[in-house]
């Protein structure tokens, strides 16, 4: 008896084992890709980091004192994990001893503004970079650069920034750079005038129809502008108004319109204006606009700390 117990728990043991050795065997090579993709995945988050950068002006000035963030990507399920700096005097400033898959820096420093594109930007350490998107990798001897422009001269200004409802028919509607506010006929800074034919259409299945609109600047005129960094306005080049046509057959048809201007205002006060028309939905004309209350003063660069409070 004792020897058939043990010839039955040898065949149970033999047979547990190569249920295991097959489980395994099927892990191991059935679902291969499966673990090489782990793996790899794994390896590439833990990729050692060494960053080397330096921060200068528009001019090729170095920047010292500027503020750097660091974003690691060490996990595809959460965000980036965060590391800050800063540049040495003579702008330069690195990072080590940190792992991930890439890596997102931005750079930026008080009384400077951001450049699209040079302020910014990522780099691909345990992935293949993309050639739209990843910087190359610098070294201690070729740094990535970054590039902050200087501000100028700023001017105490009156910012606005307000959406105003717009009446489908043509309706003017008149508004107050002073306070963003809708005031009564003859008192606007700008005047806004739209006619849209889309009654009876649901705005959720983007069908198309004709609109236009117009932006008349009483008794002044605006120019366009093209520069982001152009803050004095021009003294000549000025139009009264501006009128825009959509077709609901047009090619390349859109619901929307958005610019930005410089403006000279009929008392000769000078200002520049984001201006968007919104035809869909609540149908509403966005304001965003820079005002000098300084008649004759062209100078239109904004400081946050020097906002002069709109007008109630």
């Amino acid at each position: 008896m004792k020897i058939k117990y043990i010839i039955i728990s040898s065949i149970v043991a033999a047979i547990g084992l190569l249920i295991f050795l097959t489980y395994s065997i099927l892990i191991i090579y059935g679902d291969r890709s499966r673990i090489l993709g782990i793996w790899a995945m794994h390896k590439a988050y833990s990729t050692p980091i060494v960053f080397y950068g330096k921060i200068v002006d528009e001019k090729s000035n170095p920047i010292s004192g500027a503020d750097v963030h660091y974003s690691a990507s060490v996990n595809p399920l959460t965000d980036g994990k965060k590391y800050d700096g800063i540049s040495d005097l003579n702008g330069w400033f690195s990072i080590s001893k940190i792992k991930g898959a890439s890596l997102y820096v931005t750079v930026w420093k008080k009384g400077y503004y951001p450049i699209e594109n040079l302020s910014g930007g990522a780099f691909a350490y345990g992935v293949p970079p993309s050639s739209d998107i990843d910087r190359p990798l610098p070294t201690k001897d070729n740094p990535a650069v970054f590039v902050l422009r200087k501000m100028g001269e700023t001017v105490s200004l009156v910012p606005i920034g307000r959406d105003v409802a717009i009446p489908k028919d043509g309706t003017p509607v008149e508004i107050s750079l002073s306070t963003g506010t809708e005031v009564p006929e003859g008192e606007g800074d700008i005047i806004v005038e739209c006619w849209t034919k889309n009654e009876g259409l649901d705005p959720n299945l983007n069908e198309h129809y004709d609109w236009r609109f117009r932006l008349t600047i009483p008794d002044g005129g605006l120019v366009e502008r093209k520069d982001e960094f152009d803050f004095i306005a021009p003294e000549t080049g000025y139009r009264p108004m501006i009128e825009f046509n959509m077709l609901k057959d047009a090619p390349e048809w859109k619901g929307d319109f958005q610019d930005e201007y410089f403006l000279r205002l009929k008392d000769n006060r000078y200002a520049r204006m984001e201006f968007r028309m919104t035809s869909r939905g609540d149908h509403f004309a966005t304001v965003t606009s820079y005002l000098n209350p300084s008649p004759g003063a062209r100078n239109l660069e904004y400081d946050p700390e020097k906002a002069i409070k709109p007008e109630p």
